[in-house]
């Protein structure tokens, strides 16, 4: 006990001194750490719900994206997100815009989603809240729950005129 007492008293705690180099170090790792949760937050916000913190995660592989020379619609930007929720679960999704390239107005289209994991494996049909002028994008997302690449490909477009454009490349 009293090699304890005499370490506490004498060495290592009388010796230590705050510079001001440390002191800046400090309050700039304070304050990139707020700036961080704040932005997480707006994330979040934007991409989910409130109180969900979200960031974009460049550790997760990026996906292939199959497009077709003669597809009305180019998939741009692919990208995932995590995200945690307080009381609740963490997962990811995938993000990325639909852009019209054709000369068409495109009422709805079918997206497909290709993966070694059963999970990430699925495909949705999307509609757009109005229809996707030539030129438009609108940015769409799934969740992805896997660690292997995805593949992505437009399988099926409608456009407003009730014309159907199918991938026939499958």
């Amino acid at each position: 006990m009293r090699l304890f007492d005499q370490f506490i008293t004498d060495s290592y705690f009388d010796d230590m001194k705050l510079t001001p180099r440390f002191t800046i170090l400090l309050l700039a790792c304070a304050a990139a750490a707020i700036v961080l949760i704040r932005w997480s937050a707006r994330i979040g916000r934007e991409v989910w719900a409130p109180k969900v913190f979200g960031w974009r995660n460049w550790l997760k592989p990026k996906p292939n994206v199959e497009q077709p020379p003669d597809c009305p619609l180019r998939l741009l930007r692919p990208r995932f997100y995590s995200f945690m929720s307080l009381g609740s679960s963490i997962g990811s999704t995938i993000r990325f815009d639909a852009k019209n390239v054709g000369d068409k107005s495109v009422h709805s289209f079918k997206i497909s989603f290709l993966s070694p994991n059963f999970l990430d494996t699925s495909e949705i049909g999307i509609t757009p809240q109005a229809p996707l002028e030539p030129d438009q994008s609108t940015s769409v997302g799934w969740s992805s729950r896997g660690r292997q690449r995805v593949t992505i490909r437009v399988i099926l477009v409608q456009f407003v005129d009730g014309d159907v454009w199918n991938n026939n490349h499958l």
